[in-house]
């Protein structure tokens, strides 16, 4: 073979070769992913989830029991995964992915699913657990040189800044629709901010006529100012609570599933209430899970005291699985729900109730926690005695001395009708009566202030007889609702000076007073 055949056959061979090698390399790189998938398979333990539960929420620190690791695991242990998706609290988003599908569990403010529902047009889900109440966690703060109370904002330019379609918003309808605060406009009167952010910095910047809804921990951060006062919070205000909310379609295919998560997020809520320390470690750790602001220790404890997590008695109760009695005054997910409808429409926050009476659709007990209660649940296991057994309804207000009465500060004004009399009479008339047992169930949801019953008579005639008058009528409107189940401690009558010939003369007020606010930092201290 000659010398150019050799080199012909010897750039075929290294040709060859090279094809060769680049083959085998593809073949490699095909092959190595699936053997190290073989030997993961081989040496891991793999998915353990049979299904995944999508749950709509935001970093509330209130949601935090839900994205723990101790929920996690015990969901795990039961085949079962929550996959969690932040909105940045755009309630009306959460709203249209539960009903396209996308979540099969959200959690939502009562007032947010009421509104989200009514702007969607239907409420593609029922609430199932109630997750915490807040105690504190959203308060409203002003400059005290300006509005010292809740009454000063009682005037044409009187505005409440705070955080568009959220608790904050709620807070200040709720303030509005229960306090006297007829002087501020119909309109623009609730000033929205985009983020709690935003409401924080025009508290710093802003004086004038003006209040601002804050949550925690901008609430502490804002009281701190030597000029803050804070007006209300919602350790003095019941019934604004967190809801877990499911699919109607996961709810009514897999209630297993659904039942397993309230059951988890209630043994967890148990173990926050039984153990020192552990919820402060809990919304410590979800801060950096979810991005929130950190919380340092002192921060952590003052989100913790404004956040009333739970427990599975309260759900029983909240659900009507409880005697009267058994639930110890605690207001009922229908009362809730119809409290809200109505502070949302007389606020206009809704044109008309969304639910046009049908209240009961939008809860449901019977495939979760009446089941539990069925089959004897307890959060801790059975037999073992607990704080989670025990019913949080708050503690009754004591009797006061009278000069305790004088020490009080105002909170307001309470948003009542006319109680009219007839004229020169102490005798309630039927139409004085129905409006006094509207502010009857007002009462049950502000169960930390006092009320002291303004008689007032005309400034005409005889004076001394007046002022009787107008004694006896403040009397009589504390018998009154001391027989529709106010308790008496709560009640004081006094009369007010003849003061006018009009029509006021005739009535009766009523201010709401409660112990001074604690100084910034104790925020939530009864």
């Amino acid at each position: 073979m000659d010398s150019r055949s050799s080199r012909v056959l010897l750039s075929f061979g290294a040709i060859a070769a090279v094809i060769l090698a680049g083959v085998a390399a593809v073949g490699w790189l095909l092959f190595r992913p699936h053997q190290q998938q073989s030997l993961v398979e081989a040496t891991g333990s793999g998915e353990t989830a049979r299904e995944v539960l999508r749950v709509g929420e935001d970093n509330f620190a209130g949601y935090a029991i839900l994205r723990s690791d101790a929920v996690a695991l015990e969901l795990k242990g039961k085949g079962i995964r929550l996959e969690h998706r932040d909105d940045a609290a755009d309630y009306n988003a959460r709203i249209r992915a539960l009903a396209a599908g996308e979540l099969d569990l959200a959690v939502f403010t009562v007032d947010s699913y009421l509104t989200a529902g009514a702007s969607f047009g239907g409420f593609p889900g029922s609430i199932v657990q109630v997750i915490d109440e807040s105690r504190g966690a959203d308060g409203v703060v002003a400059h005290k040189s300006v509005v010292p109370t809740i009454d000063a904002l009682n005037r044409a330019d009187g505005r409440i800044v705070g955080t568009g379609a959220s608790p904050s918003e709620y807070l200040a309808r709720l303030m509005r629709a229960d306090m006297d605060l007829d002087q501020l406009p119909a309109e623009g009167w609730f000033v929205p901010t985009t983020t709690v952010d935003e409401a924080f910095e025009r508290f710093k910047k802003e004086k004038g006529p003006v209040a601002f809804v804050l949550w925690e921990p901008f609430l502490s951060r804002a009281a701190a100012d030597p000029d803050a006062v804070v007006l209300l919070d919602t350790s003095r205000v019941r019934g604004l609570l967190d809801v877990l909310v499911a699919r109607r379609e996961v709810l009514a295919e897999r209630p297993e599933a659904v039942r397993a998560v309230v059951a988890a997020s209630l043994a967890e809520a148990s173990r926050c209430r039984r153990e020192a320390g552990r919820a402060e470690a809990l919304v410590q750790a979800d801060a950096q899970r979810t991005g929130a602001p950190s919380l340092d220790a002192a921060l952590a404890k003052q989100v913790v005291k404004g956040i009333a997590w739970q427990g599975t008695q309260e759900n029983y109760a909240r659900f009507g699985l409880l005697t009267a009695e058994q639930a110890a005054g605690l207001p009922g997910m229908e009362e809730l729900v119809v409290r809200t409808v109505e502070t949302l429409v007389r606020t206009r926050g809704l044109a008309a109730d969304p639910l046009a009476g049908a209240y009961g659709q939008i809860f449901h007990s019977g495939t979760v926690l009446a089941v539990l209660q069925a089959e004897g649940f307890r959060p801790q296991g059975v037999g073992v005695a607990e704080a989670d057994e025990v019913i949080d309804a708050g503690a009754a207000l004591r009797a006061l001395r009278p000069e305790e009465w004088e020490s009080l500060t105002t909170v307001g004004s309470a948003r009542v009708d006319p109680i009219v009399f007839a004229r020169g009479s102490d005798e309630l008339l039927p139409q004085g009566r129905t409006r006094l047992d509207g502010l009857v169930r007002s009462l049950r949801f502000w169960p930390t202030v006092y009320v002291t019953v303004q008689g007032n008579a005309r400034a005409d005639g005889d004076m001394d007889a007046n002022k009787r008058l107008a004694q006896s009528r403040a009397d009589a409107v504390m018998r009154h609702l001391g027989s529709a189940g106010v308790n008496p401690n709560r009640l004081r009558a006094t009369a007010a000076p003849p003061s006018t010939t009009t029509g006021a003369a005739q009535t009766v007020s009523f201010r709401l007073g409660q112990f001074p606010m604690p100084p910034a930092g104790r925020l939530h201290e009864p």
